[in-house]
């Protein structure tokens, strides 16, 4: 598994999409089809 880079902004937007959403940690899997 690798890291993803995302810059400032996007990364607190995606925070507090995952806290709205009662998301107790913030390890997630991201699975992107048809990549590779």
């Amino acid at each position: 598994m690798s890291v993803v880079k995302i810059s400032d902004i996007a990364y607190d937007e995606f925070k507090e999409v995952l806290d709205q959403n009662s998301i107790d940690n913030y390890v997630i899997r991201i699975n992107l089809a048809g990549m590779g």
